[in-house]
């Protein structure tokens, strides 16, 4: 049984949550039509470091908001180029880096 990452589990839930609430400065290539497109958008963007649609899927009401889901995504994306750069370097070793909280078998059956 694989643990879920807390932070990841919370983003996903708050993206759930205000889906339809979105506040953009760039146009997002994320689909926030239902929750369950939503959550897929926001698994996907992770999973390619695509750090618009990621950002897209964030509410932020104030500019509070704005720079710590700013912040998020710059983790999120900063997390994903480590994983890359490591596995690129050590190779198959360097996978421990890349650890999803979410694994894609569990993901592809979000429908």
């Amino acid at each position: 049984m694989q643990i879920v990452n807390p932070i990841f589990f919370e983003s996903m839930m708050l993206l759930v949550a205000f889906s339809g609430y979105v506040v953009e400065a760039e146009p997002s290539r994320a689909d926030i039509s239902t929750p369950r497109a939503a959550v897929k958008s926001f698994y996907q963007a992770v999973e390619s470091g695509d750090a618009v649609s990621i950002r897209g899927a964030m509410m932020a009401d104030d500019d509070r908001q704005r720079r710590l889901a700013d912040a998020f995504t710059d983790v999120i994306v900063a997390s994903q180029k480590l994983a890359s750069a490591a596995r690129d370097k050590f190779g198959a070793a360097g996978d421990a880096l890349q650890t999803s909280a979410i694994p894609k078998e569990e993901a592809a059956r979000i429908n």
